[in-house]
């Protein structure tokens, strides 16, 4: 495979990485969203017009400054999902797919 032809590839595999962390996210927010009752912001977050849905993106610090108490509750047992921690599942499941191992 050409440099150039890997670098495609490996753009592709990580556009797809994240496209598959976007729907976990969701995925993962919905679930918050009916274990809390909806109930996912806190006061502080309500009165600054916060998403609930940005407190599943972005820094934690930010994150666990907004969340009710429900939702920091449901994080203890359910961990907030993190891009990072995603990418390393995914990927070694992409190349596991494929009999690479590293």
């Amino acid at each position: 495979m050409s440099h150039g032809a890997f670098h495609m590839w490996s753009n592709l595999v990580r556009r797809q990485c994240r496209a598959d962390f976007e729907v976990h996210q969701l995925n993962a927010y919905q679930h918050a969203a009916e274990a809390c009752r909806g109930r996912l912001l806190n006061r502080r977050g309500m009165e600054a017009g916060v998403s609930s849905l940005s407190l599943f993106e972005g820094q934690e610090a930010r994150a666990v400054a907004y969340a009710s108490e429900e939702l920091i509750d449901h994080w203890r047992i359910n961990p907030r999902p993190t891009f990072q921690s995603f990418e390393h599942v995914w990927f070694a499941a992409f190349m596991n797919e494929r009999g690479i191992h590293a």
